[in-house]
């Protein structure tokens, strides 16, 4: 039983950008109280507020289409390592 299906989906910021290319992008996401803000190349390009989840995990994907994430990392307010991340890159699978 999937326990995300009773939530709903609902948009906090719109933005209209694609990248129609093969190279890697600086992607980064942050949240202060209900502000959360994204920036891609260092340049913000959404903002919304939302106070559904006061505290929780990370979910990536993409919306109709394929996407590949490299090198993420999680850091709380002070820039330390997020709960449950290591600082150690993890073992190659063999």
């Amino acid at each position: 039983m999937d326990p995300f299906a009773s939530l709903a989906f609902h948009r906090i910021a719109k933005c209209e950008a694609s990248l129609n290319d093969n190279d890697y992008h600086t992607i980064e996401v942050q949240r202060s109280g209900t502000l959360i803000t994204a920036s891609l190349g260092g340049t913000q390009i959404l903002a919304g507020n939302d106070a559904t989840f006061g505290g929780g995990r990370i979910g990536l994907g993409s919306f109709n289409d394929s996407v590949r994430f490299d090198d993420v990392t999680i850091t709380t307010p002070g820039g330390a390592p997020g709960p449950g991340t290591s600082s150690s890159k993890p073992k190659a699978c063999s």
